[in-house]
């Protein structure tokens, strides 16, 4: 499974998910079926994820704009809790999603 973790600026309030290892060769955020677009599928094994407070100065969406390397970094949209029930993580696959309080990402 890919290591990451996830920084808020305390500036521009934007937050994002930086890969730290890969779970394999050639895999990255835009790979990795965990860091799938609009879904982050957490399990409940899984420890709650420590936000990293940082300064404008590293928010890659305020430095890059919508040029910065998607690979390695995401923008989140917004965080919200619950379970998805169902045959994957995507928006698009067929399941029902149910509010719990495990957390799940939705990247931009």
């Amino acid at each position: 499974m890919c290591l990451a973790r996830i920084y808020k600026s305390v500036d521009c309030k934007h937050m994002w998910l930086v890969l730290l290892e890969s779970c394999g060769p050639g895999m990255d955020l835009r790979t990795c079926p965990i860091f799938t677009c609009d879904s982050l599928w957490i399990s409940d094994s899984l420890p709650d994820h420590e936000v990293f407070p940082t300064t404008r100065s590293y928010c890659p969406r305020c430095l890059y704009g919508h040029h910065y390397d998607y690979r390695y970094n995401r923008i989140i949209r917004r965080i919200r809790t619950g379970v998805r029930i169902g045959l994957g993580p995507g928006a698009r696959d067929p399941g029902v999603d149910v509010n719990m309080e495990l957390p799940s990402c939705c990247f931009q």
